[in-house]
């Protein structure tokens, strides 16, 4: 009668605690602002992040442009992703800020894009 007890009550606690380590927090959050110079100019800052059963996930992305009394346009793009998938050592971070540059009626553009600190590609153009 002892055994069955011990049973039942094992039995029950797992049914119990079952659902505790089923429970998975997942979800989706973003965020945007922007702000707008007299100039003509803004700055835009965008964040989202994503928690699944496989890991976490985020991307930042901010925009800043600035126009000067001449015309001349600056616009920084930089973008950040981040992949956590669940484990050890296994995060990635994608990293990519783009110059665009217009002045005089030329148009000058540079890329550079990093993976966890390294760079992977570099371009220069100018029109």
């Amino acid at each position: 009668m002892n055994k069955l007890a011990t049973l039942l009550a094992t039995t029950a606690a797992i049914a119990i605690a079952a659902p505790s380590f089923a429970a998975d927090k997942t979800g989706v959050k973003s965020e945007t602002t922007i702000s707008r110079d007299d100039n003509g100019g803004y700055e835009k800052n965008s964040t989202a992040e994503k928690t699944t059963a496989n890991g976490k996930m985020s991307a930042e992305t901010n925009v800043d442009l600035d126009v000067d009394s001449d015309g001349d346009k600056e616009k920084v793009t930089t973008t950040k992703e981040v992949n956590d998938p669940k484990g050890l050592f296994n995060k990635q971070t994608v990293k990519t800020e783009t110059t665009e540059k217009l002045e005089d009626g030329k148009l000058s553009v540079e890329s550079e894009k990093t993976v966890n600190g390294d760079t992977v590609s570099e371009t220069k153009k100018k029109w």
